[in-house]
């Protein structure tokens, strides 16, 4: 994804972060939420939360950290206490797995 896009989620979440409510994973919403494109940042955001929570915590919460935090890799490093070389690793990881499952990235 490019870098506009990551901001521009990035926004869209820490805007709606609040307002957003949680669904099962179970729902027919979700699967209109994963399969469907969105022009609204609150489905966008939904849709990316429920793909992440498909993942395993490791690889989440690096993501999460490096994209909604704007985190680098050392700064990640430091907060999960692994090294930057795993930090680095587990984002890769968690992208890879997000290419292979919903067919994105």
């Amino acid at each position: 994804m490019p870098g506009y896009v990551y901001r521009s989620l990035f926004n869209a979440c820490v805007s709606n972060a609040r307002s957003v409510r949680c669904l099962s994973l179970d729902s027919p919403e979700v699967e209109r939420l994963i399969s469907e494109p969105s022009a609204c940042f609150e489905d966008e955001f939904q849709r990316v939360s429920i793909m992440l929570s498909g993942l395993p915590e490791t690889c989440s919460e690096v993501i999460r950290l490096r994209i909604y935090g704007s985190m680098t890799f050392d700064n990640i490093a430091e907060v999960l206490d692994v090294s930057a070389a795993t930090a680095k690793r587990r984002y890769y990881q968690g992208l890879e797995l997000l290419r292979l499952k919903y067919d994105v990235l």
